[in-house]
């Protein structure tokens, strides 16, 4: 399993929300952390955060690092 977030999506105060947003890469990092707990056989998982991106910025450099990610094994 493959994930990523983008660095800049911390939580923050967006005004067009009129609230804060959530903390994406401490939610993915949760989320990878539950798994490895899980110990799913077979499960390899590998994330990474794209530095200086949001989540619409992150989603090419995000794609690269996974296609990447995934031929290289």
């Amino acid at each position: 399993m493959l994930l990523y977030a983008g660095g800049l999506e911390t939580s923050r105060y967006d005004p067009a929300r009129k609230g804060k947003t959530r903390d994406m890469i401490a939610v993915m990092q949760k989320f990878e952390e539950r798994l490895r707990t899980r110990a799913y056989e077979g499960l390899q998982i590998s994330s990474t955060v794209i530095p200086g991106k949001d989540h619409i910025s992150s989603v090419r450099p995000g794609f690269a690092w996974a296609i990447k990610a995934a031929l290289a094994d």
